[in-house]
């Protein structure tokens, strides 16, 4: 597990880092992956149990750090507060990783009602809007940092029965590209997203939403539609590596960038 190629080289060594969903799934595989590679992680989510467990899960392995911290990302005095109190018990912030994020059940588009909406672009939209302001206002004191924002590869193609989840992806994207023209110049702050396709557990349960028909057909296509490994990734292996690449040194010269880990399922284009 983990960068096995640079063994024995922490390639965050010192790094102030903010996680959000890492209570399970690919934020608790990135805080994992980050305290291996000598970082000093912050991981927020709303279940605290869990956030807790993994937090102590990833400090087992050392030589970094992990602390959890309970915030809703949906909500704005939340958000500045608590980013604030990981940047003073961390020492500083170098990189932000947001993977927070909800799903609802799937439903045609014409079905969808003003509450649905709400629930998504607060938690998916808004919540991303709220995390990356918060650590860039907290980043422009040193003139450089790294936000990674999760986006989706739904965004690429839209999902039947998910429209909402895509278009706030898509968003997501979107967002992202705009901040990292404003705030690469303005605050030398590099910015990408993640479009990516990997078993968690909020995966999980949209699948369990499924009929048996419709599940067997969805598991059907994804055995056909990923050229590497005939199905989707895991956390650990295929998406935490790519999080380090992203949040160090190494890819200084990368923003405004989609990363599409999801086994070539879906590829993007210029």
């Amino acid at each position: 597990m983990g960068l096995a190629l640079l063994e024995g080289k922490n390639l965050l060594e010192g790094k102030k880092i903010i996680v959000t969903g890492g209570a399970g799934g690919i934020g608790s595989a990135t805080v994992d992956e980050y305290v291996r590679q000598g970082a000093i992680v912050t991981s927020i989510d709303l279940k605290d149990d869990e956030g807790k467990k993994f937090a102590e899960e990833a400090n087992a392995h050392g030589p970094g750090k992990a602390t959890y911290m309970h915030c809703d990302i949906s909500v704005k005095e939340e958000v500045d507060q608590a980013f604030a109190q990981a940047k003073e018990d961390m020492g500083g912030l170098d990189v932000l990783v947001h993977c927070a994020a909800k799903m609802q059940a799937m439903s045609p588009a014409l079905n969808y009602t003003v509450d649905d909406y709400n629930f998504i672009f607060d938690n998916d939209m808004l919540g991303t809007i709220l995390a990356d302001q918060a650590a860039c206002r907290l980043m422009q004191e040193y003139n450089k940092g790294v936000i990674i924002n999760y986006s989706s590869e739904t965004a690429l193609q839209g999902s039947p029965n998910d429209g909402l989840y895509s278009a706030a992806k898509a968003g997501v994207a979107t967002w992202t590209r705009v901040i990292a023209q404003e705030w690469g110049h303005a605050y030398n702050i590099r910015c990408n997203s993640v479009m990516p396709t990997i078993k968690t557990p909020m995966y999980r349960e949209y699948v369990s939403h499924m009929d048996d028909d419709t599940r067997a057909a969805f598991m059907a296509h994804r055995r056909k539609a990923h050229p590497i490994k005939g199905d989707m990734g895991d956390a650990d292996i295929d998406i935490a590596p790519v999080m380090v690449f992203l949040a160090c040194d190494m890819s200084q010269y990368m923003t405004g960038q989609i990363f599409a880990v999801n086994g070539g399922n879906s590829m993007v284009r210029g």
